[in-house]
């Protein structure tokens, strides 16, 4: 599978329920930078090589940007 280098479930939600007052500002660039290359892996690797978790945490991650309204490297 593919999911090397890719962001684990459980530490995206361990950065979404962590409110943004009780993280450091390099905690802060830190999740912005690697949320944004997983992103991006996320698009460029087909569901075929990924994992079914990373897959079902792809789509569900994809559904929530949209309902937010960010459009960026959706799938």
């Amino acid at each position: 599978m593919s999911d090397s280098n890719r962001k684990d479930f459980a530490s995206q939600v361990t950065e979404k329920v962590t409110p943004d007052h009780q993280k450091t500002t390099g905690e802060k660039i830190k999740e912005t930078v690697t949320g944004g290359m997983d992103r991006v892996k996320a698009a460029l690797t087909p569901d075929s090589q990924k994992s079914v978790s990373q897959q079902v945490g792809d789509k569900a991650r994809g559904a929530t940007d949209r309902a937010s309204g960010d459009t960026t490297l959706t799938q």
